[in-house]
């Protein structure tokens, strides 16, 4: 037998997970912004996998961006490539794939006082 719905909806609770996962990919977006100054954008994406898109003016930034992925004490990043961002011809996307070691149950992101987190 179904239950008569009040007709509201209600919002969905935010909890602490949620609220912590995003301060998490904030601190790694401001970490990527502050270790990467030249950069114009940092955005964060995930479908399946969490990925970072780096976008820079100059080619030669691009190059740096990708040299500088790989020393960063904030994670590991893989599959990186270069690229186009959409309906932005004339700028450079350096985007990767930020990975956890098999062994970890999250990414280990640094937190703002520098101790690390899952």
């Amino acid at each position: 037998m179904m239950e008569k719905s009040s007709g509201q909806v209600e919002p969905f609770p935010k909890g602490m997970v949620v609220a912590s996962i995003e301060k998490q990919l904030a601190h790694l977006r401001d970490m990527l912004l502050a270790e990467l100054p030249f950069a114009l954008d940092v955005a964060i994406s995930f479908d399946g996998k969490l990925e970072i898109h780096v976008d820079v003016r100059r080619q030669e930034e691009a190059y740096l961006v990708e040299t500088k992925l790989g020393s960063l004490p904030i994670g590991r990043f893989q599959h990186i490539n270069r690229g186009s961002p959409p309906h932005h011809p004339f700028l450079h996307r350096v985007s990767a794939q930020f990975v956890r070691d098999a062994d970890d149950d999250a990414p280990h992101v640094p937190g703002p006082d520098g101790s690390a987190r899952a």
